[in-house]
């Protein structure tokens, strides 16, 4: 946080006040964004209210995804050179020494899956084969890396009689990641039963159908 305050003070995030260290805990300080989540506005929002919030969040997003990193810090994953996150390899650990968008999909792709050699293969080929030069050979961009309603802070505006974005919250797994990385997380809370629509509106510049060709088993 204290590093987005300094490249993109602009963006609606907390700021933070300082952090205490109690043994291995530790405790951070921040300024609170007092709005309600997406999840509890969603129900009541109309087809153009929600178009509305995809577009303010399409905005914040292609501003955050406009910062680049320093020359100096070629690691990707956090601005601190701690290392990659990668939930479907391991929810708790970094990885560090992850320098190049093809060894980060070599490691997305060594996360534990259901399918057969085959399958994954054919599945890589689509990335092979594609030849747009967003999707692996595109500059690392800044991500929040866990975009989802809970993580949205929305309010009415009175004055206008439309709800505004307020702020993005927990941005513990932010960095420096692959341009398609952010919309391979978006989909981590979709269920195939679920009948919640947000994922009809998500921000066009991190939307799965952006990167069609990216399929992680």
């Amino acid at each position: 946080m204290e590093y987005l305050e300094k490249k993109a003070p602009d963006i609606p995030a907390p700021r933070p006040h300082g952090l205490i260290a109690f043994g291995h805990f530790r405790v951070i300080f921040m300024s609170y964004i007092p709005d309600m989540t997406l999840t509890q506005a969603w129900p009541s929002l109309s087809h153009k209210d929600k178009l509305s919030i995809q577009r303010q969040l399409d905005d914040i997003f292609c501003r955050l995804r406009a910062i680049r990193q320093d020359d100096r810090n070629v690691v990707l994953g956090g601005v601190c050179g701690e290392g990659v996150k990668e939930l479907r390899v391991n929810e708790c650990v970094l990885l560090p020494g992850i320098t190049t968008i093809a060894q980060f999909n070599e490691l997305q792709f060594s996360a534990v899956h259901h399918g057969s050699s085959t399958y994954v293969k054919f599945l890589r080929s689509f990335l092979e084969h594609d030849v747009r030069p967003t999707t692996l050979t595109h500059d690392p961009v800044f991500t929040h890396g866990d975009v989802r309603m809970d993580h949205i802070m929305v309010k009415k505006d009175p004055d206008i009689d439309e709800y505004v974005v307020t702020g993005l919250i927990d941005w513990e797994d932010s960095g420096f990641d692959p341009a398609y990385y952010e919309c391979t997380v978006l989909t981590r809370t979709l269920s195939l039963v679920d009948e919640n629509d947000w994922y009809l509106y998500l921000p066009e510049s991190i939307s799965p159908l952006r990167y069609p060709p990216i399929h992680v088993p």
